[in-house]
C-alpha cells in the first residue's frame, strides 16, 4: 500500500481514516459521500499529496482546515458540502486551483476558482479573505469580519484590479459602503473587474455607491448581468464614464434612495442592454440621467477628452432592450427624456409611478416596431402615453405587432394613442379605473 498514489471512496463508512498518514506516496485523496471522524493532521506530512477532494462527507469533529491550512504540498482542493459545526474560520493555503461550496451544487465548473459561502456560519480568514479576493474567479459571501468600508484598496490592492473575477455576488455584508474607492489615488486608474460577468449585491445595508473615484474606461466592460436588492442606502450606480456594451440585464430592487441609474456618458454605451426591471425605487427620478453629463466629465478616463454632451446624444441612437419592468418608483417623472430608438422592445409593464406624465416621445415611438405587450397600472399622473417632442418627421406611425393593452387606474389620461397610430395586431383591450378617459384616438 506505500505505493498507492491514488485514493477514490464513494458512500463508504470509514471513520478513522489515519492509516492515510503512512501512504508516502499518496498524491490523491477523493472522498465522495463518505462518514470520517475527522481529517487527521498526519496527511500534513504526505509531501506528495497534490489533490484533495471532499464532496458531500460528514466529518464528525474538528475543523478540517485546520488540518488542509497545513499541507504545503497541496494544489488543488475541491471542498463541496462538508462543511461540519467547527467549520467557523475557514483559512487554506495558496493554491494552483480551488472550488469550495458550502453546498454540493450538480452543475459545478470545477475549473473554476470559486469560494462560496451563502448562510453567515462560516468566515474566511483575514489572510485567506485577501487571497480568494485576488485569485478567485467566483465569489459568493454573506460575512466577512473586520471594519472593510470597501473591496478596493482595503482588501486588495488597486494594482491588482482583480482581473480574474467573472461572479462577485455579496450579501448582508453591512460595513461595506461602495466596492471600489480611487478618491485618494494620486496615480493613473488602473483597470478593474476586466473580466466580471455577474454581479449580485442583496441587502448591503450601508452601500451608499458602487464605485467612489474614477474608473478606467475598460472597467467591468465585461459586465453582462447586474443585480442589487435591499440596499436601502445606494444612492447612485455608475457615476463615472464606463463602457458597457455587453450588459445585458439590470435589475433592482428595495433601493429607496437611489435617484438615477446611468449618466449619459455610460448610456450611449448600453447597446446590449435587454433586459431592465426596477421595483421599490422610491427616489428614483430617471433612468438615464442626462442633466449631469458635463459633471461627470471630471470622472472620466478616456482617450478622448473632446466628447462633448451634444454628440454623446446622437451617440445614444439605439437601445436594444426587450423588457422594461417598473413598479413602485413614486418619483419617476420619465422613461427616457432624450430621443432614442427602441426597436427590440417587446414588453412595458409600469406599476404604481405616480409622477410618471407621459411613457414614450413621439420620436420615439415610431421605433417600438416589435412593442407587443403594454401594461400601466396605478400611474396617476399619466396623461399621455406618446407625447410629442416635435422630433418627428411624421405624427403617423405604426404598433404592427402590439396585441395586448392593459391600463388601470390612471385617473388623467384623455387618450390612449394619437389620431394616426395604427393598431394592426391588437388582440386584448383591458381598461380599469380611467375616470377622464374620452377615446383611445382623438
Amino acid at each position: 500500500m506505500k505505493n498507492i498514489r491514488s485514493l477514490l471512496f464513494k458512500h463508504v463508512n470509514l471513520d478513522d481514516i489515519s492509516i492515510l498518514e503512512t501512504l508516502q506516496s499518496l498524491e490523491t485523496l477523493d472522498l465522495n459521500h463518505c462518514t470520517i471522524d475527522e481529517l487527521p493532521h498526519g496527511i500534513t506530512k504526505l509531501e506528495k499529496l497534490k489533490l484533495l477532494n471532499l464532496k458531500d462527507c460528514e466529518i464528525a469533529r474538528n475543523n478540517p482546515f485546520e488540518v488542509i491550512e497545513g499541507c504545503s504540498s497541496l494544489e488543488v482542493l475541491y471542498f463541496r458540502g462538508s462543511f461540519n459545526d467547527f467549520c467557523i474560520e475557514i483559512t487554506f493555503p495558496k493554491l494552483k486551483s480551488f472550488y469550495i461550496n458550502e453546498y454540493s451544487d450538480l452543475a459545478n465548473d470545477l475549473s473554476m476558482k470559486f469560494v462560496s459561502f451563502e448562510s453567515d456560519d462560516f468566515f474566511l480568514s483575514e489572510t485567506t479573505l485577501k487571497y480568494c479576493m485576488q485569485e478567485s474567479e467566483g465569489i459568493r459571501l454573506c460575512r466577512i469580519e473586520r471594519v472593510w468600508r470597501n473591496i478596493i484598496p482595503e482588501i486588495v490592492p488597486l494594482d491588482q484590479g482583480m482581473n480574474d473575477l467573472a461572479e462577485l455576488h455579496l450579501r448582508c455584508i453591512l460595513q461595506l459602503k461602495c466596492l471600489i474607492d480611487t478618491t485618494h489615488t494620486e496615480s493613473q486608474v488602473s483597470k478593474v473587474f476586466s473580466k466580471l460577468v455577474v454581479l449580485d449585491l442583496n441587502e448591503l445595508e450601508n452601500l451608499e455607491e458602487l464605485f467612489n473615484g474614477p474608473l478606467s474606461f475598460d472597467s467591468l466592460n465585461s459586465l453582462e448581468k447586474l443585480s442589487i436588492k435591499d440596499c436601502k442606502h445606494l444612492q447612485s450606480l455608475f457615476k463615472c464614464n464606463l463602457n458597457l456594451f455587453n450588459l445585458k440585464s439590470v435589475s433592482l430592487e428595495g433601493c429607496p434612495m437611489l435617484i438615477s441609474l446611468f449618466q449619459l456618458s455610460t448610456a450611449v454605451s448600453l447597446v446590449s442592454l435587454d433586459r431592465l426591471e426596477i421595483k421599490e425605487c422610491g427616489s428614483l427620478e430617471y433612468i438615464i440621467d442626462e442633466g449631469k453629463g458635463e459633471e461627470s466629465r471630471g470622472e472620466i478616463i478616456d482617450d478622448n477628452e473632446s466628447t462633448s454632451q451634444g454628440s454623446m446624444f446622437k451617440k445614444l441612437e439605439v437601445i436594444s432592450i426587450e423588457n422594461i419592468t417598473i413598479s413602485d418608483c413614486k418619483h419617476l417623472k420619465s422613461l427616457f427624456k432624450c430621443n432614442i430608438n427602441l426597436f427590440n422592445l417587446k414588453s412595458v409593464s409600469l406599476e404604481r409611478c405616480p409622477m410618471l406624465i407621459a411613457l414614450f416621445q413621439l420620436s420615439t415611438a415610431v421605433s417600438l416596431l416589435l412593442l407587443e405587450r403594454l401594461e400601466i397600472i396605478d400611474c396617476e399622473l399619466l396623461e399621455n402615453i406618446i407625447i410629442d417632442d416635435n422630433n418627428s418627421t411624421s405624427h403617423a406611425h405604426d404598433l404592427p405587432t402590439l396585441k395586448s393593452i392593459i391600463i388601470k387606474s390612471c385617473d388623467k389620461l384623455n387618450y390612449i394613442f394619437g389620431e394616426d397610430v395604427k393598431l394592426g395586431s391588437l388582440e386584448s383591450l383591458e381598461f380599469d379605473g380611467i375616470p377622464n378617459l374620452i377615446d383611445i384616438f382623438p
